[in-house]
Protein backbone atom coordinates (compact mmCIF):
# COMPACT_ATOMS: atom_id res chain seq x y z
CA UNK A 1 0.00 0.00 0.00
CA UNK A 2 2.56 2.47 0.77
CA UNK A 3 4.51 2.02 -2.14
CA UNK A 4 1.13 3.17 -4.04
CA UNK A 5 0.93 5.93 -2.47
CA UNK A 6 4.37 7.22 -2.79
CA UNK A 7 3.49 6.80 -6.76
CA UNK A 8 0.23 8.28 -6.39
CA UNK A 9 2.00 11.09 -4.38
CA UNK A 10 5.14 11.47 -7.42
CA UNK A 11 1.90 11.30 -10.20
CA UNK A 12 0.70 14.32 -8.10
CA UNK A 13 4.00 16.07 -7.59
CA UNK A 14 4.33 15.85 -11.39
CA UNK A 15 0.92 17.30 -12.24
CA UNK A 16 1.68 20.08 -9.96
CA UNK A 17 4.55 21.43 -11.19
CA UNK A 18 2.26 21.81 -14.88
CA UNK A 19 -0.16 23.17 -12.61
CA UNK A 20 -2.92 21.24 -13.55
CA UNK A 21 -3.41 20.19 -9.71
CA UNK A 22 -3.23 21.60 -6.41
CA UNK A 23 -0.04 21.09 -3.85
CA UNK A 24 0.45 17.41 -2.30
CA UNK A 25 -1.48 17.34 0.85
CA UNK A 26 -4.10 20.15 0.27
CA UNK A 27 -7.72 19.44 0.40
CA UNK A 28 -8.12 18.26 -3.09
CA UNK A 29 -5.18 15.79 -2.86
CA UNK A 30 -6.84 13.99 0.38
CA UNK A 31 -10.11 13.83 -1.57
CA UNK A 32 -8.87 12.45 -5.14
CA UNK A 33 -6.41 10.10 -2.89
CA UNK A 34 -9.30 8.45 -1.30
CA UNK A 35 -11.48 8.02 -4.46
CA UNK A 36 -7.91 6.89 -5.98
CA UNK A 37 -8.20 3.76 -3.39
CA UNK A 38 -11.89 3.20 -3.31
CA UNK A 39 -12.01 3.05 -7.50
CA UNK A 40 -8.76 0.14 -6.22
CA UNK A 41 -5.82 1.93 -7.21
CA UNK A 42 -6.43 2.51 -11.22
CA UNK A 43 -2.79 2.16 -12.66
CA UNK A 44 -2.90 5.00 -14.91
CA UNK A 45 -2.43 7.16 -11.72
CA UNK A 46 -1.91 10.51 -13.59
CA UNK A 47 -4.80 10.25 -16.28
CA UNK A 48 -6.99 9.31 -12.75
CA UNK A 49 -5.51 12.41 -10.88
CA UNK A 50 -6.07 14.86 -14.27
CA UNK A 51 -9.77 13.15 -14.76
CA UNK A 52 -10.87 13.97 -10.78
CA UNK A 53 -9.22 17.37 -11.35
CA UNK A 54 -10.03 18.58 -14.68
CA UNK A 55 -13.26 20.50 -13.10
CA UNK A 56 -11.22 22.17 -10.67
CA UNK A 57 -8.50 23.37 -13.81
CA UNK A 58 -9.79 26.49 -14.81
CA UNK A 59 -7.98 29.06 -13.08
CA UNK A 60 -9.96 29.24 -9.96
CA UNK A 61 -8.40 28.22 -6.73
CA UNK A 62 -8.19 24.76 -6.71
CA UNK A 63 -10.13 24.34 -3.32
CA UNK A 64 -13.45 26.01 -4.09
CA UNK A 65 -12.31 29.61 -3.02
CA UNK A 66 -12.45 31.97 -6.27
Amino acid sequence: MKNEIDEFRLAWLDLSREGKCDVVNGDEYQRVLTEWQEAGSPADIAEFIAASTSKSVDGSSHDGRN
